[in-house]
């Protein structure tokens, strides 16, 4: 019943800036696959390497754009017409200590695209994004 479905174990599936791969924290910006009502286009590159049985790395990179532009005013009544989300690189480190249990790293920087400036406050919106965003995690899982 997809009415139903609540997502009680999230893994770094997509990016963990956007979405909801950030392994501790549920203040992701979105759990959904657009922005707003303005689709979203993912072009993703991912590399695992098991390093060992017990430790895998992973790195993944990330061009990400609307479908459709984000439009707005800033408070200079400029139009602002944007689609370009950004470029994210998200880093993960995983170690199996256990049988059933692993400890993960990640990180993710996304060099903001323009169209951020729309989730700005308004006095600073000018059709630029301003701040880069970055975060970093760290879990203990157990799975039983």
């Amino acid at each position: 019943d997809l009415e139903a479905f609540m997502a009680t174990d999230i893994d770094c599936a997509e990016n963990v800036v956007i979405f909801e791969g950030n392994l501790v924290d549920d203040n992701y910006f979105t759990e959904r696959h657009y922005v707003m009502d303005r689709g979203f286009i993912m072009n993703k590159l991912n590399v695992d390497y098991q390093a060992t049985s017990k430790f895998k790395l992973s790195l993944a990179g990330m061009y990400m754009m609307t479908a459709e532009d984000l439009e707005y005013h800033t408070p200079a009544n400029e139009k602002v017409s944007e689609d370009e989300i950004g470029f994210e690189i998200d880093a993960r480190a995983s170690y199996k200590l256990f049988k059933n249990v692993t400890t993960d790293f990640c990180f993710g920087y996304l060099f903001a695209g323009d169209a951020m400036d729309y989730f700005e406050v308004d006095s600073i919106q000018d059709g630029d994004s301003d701040e880069d965003i970055w975060v970093s995690a760290m879990r203990v899982r157990y799975k039983f």
